[in-house]
């Protein structure tokens, strides 16, 4: 196991901390987002990432306009949730797929006829 080890300067006082690299990267959760169809496509879409269990901490929102495929990658707290949507600008249908640590995640939560494709997954 690999550690991380901190040099500290405390009041004139040298301490080093070392703590398992592997207690960092436990405690995140790798995402990858794809938007998808017809190659070469404009479309525009966002994402956004919450906290499950702050819900005083703000939303990220990330706004999107660009060529399928496309794809973003993320590491962020397990206590997440990964939303996402996007929208061809020519009507050409598309899709967007979450996968959360390699693993398929996600579930439509907007419906209607003017939504595009959206996922959620936490």
């Amino acid at each position: 196991m690999n550690n991380l080890t901190k040099i500290l300067h405390i009041s004139g006082a040298v301490l080093a901390v070392t703590v398992p690299t592997a207690s960092i990267a436990d405690s995140l959760d790798k995402y990858q987002i794809r938007w998808g169809g017809s190659e070469g496509t404009k479309f525009y879409g966002s994402y956004t990432i919450r906290s499950f269990t702050n819900t005083k901490s703000p939303t990220r929102f990330e706004d999107i306009k660009a060529l399928v495929p496309y794809k973003v990658d993320l590491s962020l707290p397990k206590d997440s949730i990964v939303s996402a949507y996007g929208k061809s600008v020519d009507g050409t249908t598309m899709y967007v797929t979450i996968y959360k640590n390699g693993k398929n995640c996600g579930r439509v939560v907007l419906v209607g006829s003017s939504i595009g494709a959206n996922k959620t997954c936490n």
